[in-house]
């Protein structure tokens, strides 16, 4: 009771303590979470009540030791802590890499919260003490300046532990793609550049949907403008609410749940959203009806809604929507698979030590075949199109007979080339 307030105290300045105390704190800041301004306090607390609780039970012998005392092992400069375990690792990471790797392969991606972009980078190379792939996240922070700023990064990183470089795995991004690697090439032999399959994979299918099928306007009805549109309206102050409220007074309470938008350069949430849009086509539709009606609903919005109402009810697009999904499952699932899978060469390793993703070795024949299958695709027999069949078969109702598209002349117009 007569212990001071833990907010007054002051802790210890880092200096002195253990490596493996400030680790341990460094963890504890991890695994909870709390601000480095809150961090001494909350150990204080948490050390204190549990030595207190275990003295109760027997458990811990002597008397506890105050909070005051506590404090002088509980650094107060989270910072310094930080510094600290940082240079610990890089000397842990010299060490291994040095003993361990020959050469080593940088993975840089580069992630946007708002307005801050962190570039993240992982060192990988070939353990051949172990037998297997290594890896060792190395970077995650702010940079301005593209590619050439993440070059100085990343030589800097390999410098602190000694590690020559023979190559990189990038986005696609001109930055990283061009004048990361014209860096990189300039300090390290030999400097291998390669690009991210499914990055690349991502890009063929997104140019081949918007060759076929348009790219996402205002006022013109396609598939794509469905995917964009519902998750928009959504989004709108105090519509999620009432979508929500409504799903649930109208039987939808399943998909009460903001509709997944369709971005035109990603083809995962064009899939996505196009999977919400199809399924749950029909309580869209009656929602933005109902929201058209509303008297809260401006003139602006009120057409918006109509039209939204309107276009889900398109067979054209329905049938569009059901040919994406079939492609997915078709084509996309099985390669993403592969691309995240784990190569046959690490099948005798403990299960710990295995990588996804390291299929080089694989892939110049893998695409070849991929092509093939691709091309092979026939959406009017194969059973994972089913739904595009069904759909398309109420479309041909729609246009009637002789308004009938073949499948030759259909077929012609998805893949821009007689269909063979």
């Amino acid at each position: 009771a007569s212990d001071p307030t833990p907010s007054k105290l002051k802790g210890s300045r880092v200096i002195g303590l253990s490596p493996q105390h400030k680790l341990a704190v460094r963890e504890f800041a991890t695994l909870t979470g709390v601000s480095d301004k809150r961090c001494s306090r909350a150990q204080l607390l948490i050390v204190h009540s549990t030595m207190t609780e275990m003295s109760r039970q027997g458990l811990f012998q002597g008397e506890v030791p105050s909070l005051e005392a506590i404090a002088k092992v509980v650094p107060s400069n989270m910072k310094m802590v930080h510094d600290s375990c940082r240079a610990y690792d890089e000397q842990l990471l010299a060490q291994r890499a040095q003993r361990r790797l020959d050469k080593g392969f940088v993975i840089t991606d580069a992630g946007a919260a708002g307005k801050r972009k962190e570039t993240y980078v992982i060192f990988s190379g070939f353990d051949h003490i172990d037998g297997c792939v290594v890896e060792e996240v190395v970077g995650g922070e702010p940079i301005s300046g593209g590619g050439k700023k993440t070059a100085e990064l990343v030589k800097e990183k390999a410098a602190q532990i000694s590690l020559d470089l023979a190559g990189s795995a990038t986005d696609n991004a001109s930055d990283v793609i061009k004048t990361f690697v014209a860096e990189m090439q300039s300090s390290f032999d030999n400097f291998v550049a390669v690009g991210c399959t499914l990055h690349i994979l991502n890009l063929v299918l997104m140019n081949a949907y918007h060759s076929t099928f348009g790219f996402e306007e205002m006022g013109v009805c396609s598939a794509l403008r469905c995917g964009y549109i519902i998750n928009y309206l959504m989004s709108l102050e105090g519509n999620l609410g009432a979508w929500k409220k409504w799903a649930c007074d109208n039987g939808h309470k399943a998909i009460a749940y903001k509709a997944c938008g369709a971005s035109k350069s990603r083809w995962w949430s064009v899939v996505q959203s196009f999977g919400d849009v199809y399924r749950n086509r029909e309580a869209y539709s009656d929602w933005c009806i109902f929201m058209a009606n509303g008297a809260k609903s401006t003139s602006s919005y009120k057409a918006i809604f109509e039209e939204a109402a309107t276009w889900l009810q398109n067979q054209k697009v329905t049938a569009d929507l059901a040919f994406v999904l079939g492609f997915n499952v078709a084509f996309w699932d099985p390669e993403m698979k592969f691309c995240q899978g784990i190569g046959p060469w690490q099948k005798d390793l403990p299960a710990v030590k295995q990588k996804a993703g390291y299929r080089a070795d694989e892939y110049s024949v893998h695409v070849v075949l991929a092509r093939r299958k691709l091309i092979g695709l026939n959406p009017f027999e194969d059973d994972r199109f089913s739904d595009f069949q069904r759909e398309r078969a109420l479309l041909s109702a729609e246009i009637g007979e002789g308004g009938e598209e073949s499948e030759r002349d259909f077929m012609d117009k998805q893949v821009g080339a007689p269909y063979l």
